[in-house]
């Protein structure tokens, strides 16, 4: 019924507001964009809404207001919104029922190769079809974006319940990958070094090696390398110290809790990033030298880098048969090399430190040209124009 009145509401042409990750954060496609609209649309009224915990960063950015997820303030700004911005749906402003009417634009959160959404399909039955089309109205979106037509034809697979159709697919590329392509070899990617390694206490100047595994939907426990077993600790900072490297971990959001339950080691040369708010996931992509990663599409993004990558893939058959699952063929896709064990993994991280970004460059050029085709660093411009034309 909320969602059928919100249609009667007025709506302000000007006012956009924007959230991500179920009001968790102030990051991703939404944030880039909002920051390049402050910056050439003033007119815009621009409105953040999440958690009180991430107040202060929004604080920081000219321009965009902030607004507490939940209450009578943030439903009056759903209820007069012209536009809205996701990355997950409609909960990452914590609730869709007052949504209606308003453009709703699902920026999403990367190029993911696992499982999203719900493939629908022509099997389906009519009715089946006809009862998730009205349970799903109010959390269905008008506009999707993608980097790539692989990107796309994903979004048509999956996202069908919630809007997806060609027409509304634009192949304009991301906002968060705006900021890669423009900070890379920029003196962005210098501060961005300098505050993770000063605020870690970490030597200066040492290389970044990122770790960012995806959760698991079955519950496994993610390989971890800062509650590693003793000689397994031991054989990593050795390598890291011999190559002048520092290993970073980042648990997906999801894994948080059980990194926090299960206690963590680490060394002089292994860190987690847990709770570490002060730093972006674009920030620490842009400030890395070598990406490990799982089934992550983060390292979708890092392609734009062109720094090697390595697929720590020591479960992919149970991944693939009995959890989640891969959209896309890693082997196809990878974008760098697959390794299955500790061992494995240390000789590529060794590989990758000393030749740098000529490791693995011919089969990432090639993963490029089929994920990433449309990523030209202008997507905020084209998004602009696209959903607000002067």
């Amino acid at each position: 019924m909320g969602s059928m009145i919100s249609f009667a509401s007025p709506r302000d042409a000007r006012k956009v507001i924007a959230g991500s990750w179920l009001g968790r954060r102030f990051a991703d496609n939404p944030k880039y964009l909002l920051r390049h609209l402050a910056r050439q649309r003033p007119e815009l009224d621009l409105v953040w809404i999440g958690d009180p915990s991430i107040r202060d960063g929004v604080a920081n950015e000219p321009g965009i207001r902030f607004v507490p997820i939940g209450g009578a303030r943030a439903r009056w700004e759903m209820l007069t919104a012209g536009t809205v911005l996701l990355t997950h749906g409609l909960a990452d402003l914590g609730e869709s029922s007052c949504l209606g009417g308003a453009r709703r634009v699902y920026l999403g959160h990367g190029l993911a190769i696992k499982r999203m959404g719900h493939v629908d399909g022509a099997r389906r039955g009519a009715l089946h079809r006809l009862v998730r089309y009205m349970i799903g109205a109010h959390a269905r979106c008008t506009d999707f974006i993608a980097s790539s037509e692989a990107h796309r034809d994903k979004i048509l697979a999956e996202f069908g319940a919630i809007g997806s159709h060609e027409a509304r697919i634009h192949l304009c590329g991301q906002p968060r990958v705006d900021y890669l392509m423009a900070g890379a070899g920029d003196p962005e990617e210098a501060r961005a070094r300098e505050l993770i390694l000063r605020k870690l206490g970490l030597p200066e100047g040492s290389r970044i090696v990122l770790y960012l595994p995806t959760f698991r939907d079955s519950g496994a426990e993610v390989r971890s390398f800062i509650r590693a077993e003793p000689a397994e600790s031991a054989a990593i900072e050795e390598q890291l110290a011999r190559l002048g490297a520092v290993l970073l971990e980042k648990s997906h959001f999801v894994d948080l809790e059980r990194e926090r339950e299960g206690g963590v080691r680490g060394n002089s040369r292994v860190r987690s990033l847990a709770g570490a708010n002060w730093i972006d996931t674009q920030e620490l992509l842009l400030a890395a030298d070598v990406l490990v990663t799982d089934y992550s599409g983060c390292f979708v993004d890092y392609l734009l880098l062109d720094r090697p990558i390595i697929h720590y893939a020591y479960d992919r058959r149970e991944y693939e048969t009995a959890d989640r699952g891969l959209y896309f063929n890693l082997d196809d896709v990878a974008g760098g090399d697959i390794v299955a064990t500790h061992a494995e993994l240390l000789a590529s991280m060794s590989e990758a430190l000393v030749h740098g970004p000529s490791h693995g460059a011919d089969r990432r050029r090639e993963v490029r040209a089929r994920l990433v085709s449309c990523e030209g660093g202008d997507s905020c411009i084209r998004l602009e124009s696209t959903l607000f034309p002067r």
